[in-house]
């Protein structure tokens, strides 16, 4: 069976930081700007598959109705039984949002699909082929997608161009999900295949 080497980190990170990078340049208004290429979003989360701790950054499009950031997450040896190190893709999208008080914003619900590559020499990233094939099974154990459904509040701050936003997700894998729509015996609740995430965002608009 195939494992994860560490030494394919350096060239995931590298797929991915380019991915976000093209993001910017797709989605700016200008791209000869440089401040466009820095990250607007900056996010330190815990739980919700990334890791015990993690900390991205990001932007957002659409009038702040689609967010994107890369992430680095880490899970500690004591929590996990090993070291682990994870590297996701997030996005966000925000089809409500009101404003109950000056300065602050609140989305009550939004929806967000995470693609999580965990970097460890005992995962693989296919299916196993040593195995018996039997469908949905034998998934990948180092690549995952999450869905989450959160809710934000963001306070203006005092400082020109800058917010603060805290958010809390519940999350699932897909993994997970799958398992649950195939529990005939319904040995499986809610609980069983959901996790909670908490998080805090600085954001920055460079570009006013």
């Amino acid at each position: 069976m195939p494992f994860l080497k560490k030494k394919s980190f350096i060239p995931l990170f590298c797929m991915l930081f380019i991915i976000e990078i093209n993001e910017s340049r797709l989605f700016a208004n200008n791209i000869n700007n440089m401040k466009e290429l820095l990250p607007e979003i900056i996010t330190i989360q815990t739980a919700g598959y990334i890791g015990f701790v993690a900390i991205g950054i990001g932007h957002s499009y659409y009038s702040n109705f689609w967010e994107t950031g890369l992430f680095y997450g880490y899970v500690p040896e004591s929590i996990g039984g090993c070291d682990i190190h994870t590297i996701a893709w997030k996005n966000s999208f925000y089809p409500f949002e009101y404003a109950p008080l000056e300065k602050i914003t609140v989305s009550p619900i939004y929806f967000g699909i995470t693609m999580l590559c965990a970097l460890d020499k005992n995962l693989y990233w296919h299916s196993a082929t040593d195995a018996p094939q039997w469908e949905g099974y034998y998934f990948p154990t180092g690549i995952h997608f999450t869905f989450n459904i959160g809710f934000k509040i963001l306070k203006e701050s005092s400082s020109p161009n800058t917010y603060h936003s805290l958010f809390i997700e519940i999350s699932s894998l897909d993994i997970y999900i799958k398992s649950y729509l195939y529990d005939d015996n319904e040995y499986l609740g809610l609980r069983d295949i959901a996790t909670l995430a908490i998080g805090y965002k600085l954001i920055l608009n460079i570009l006013n």
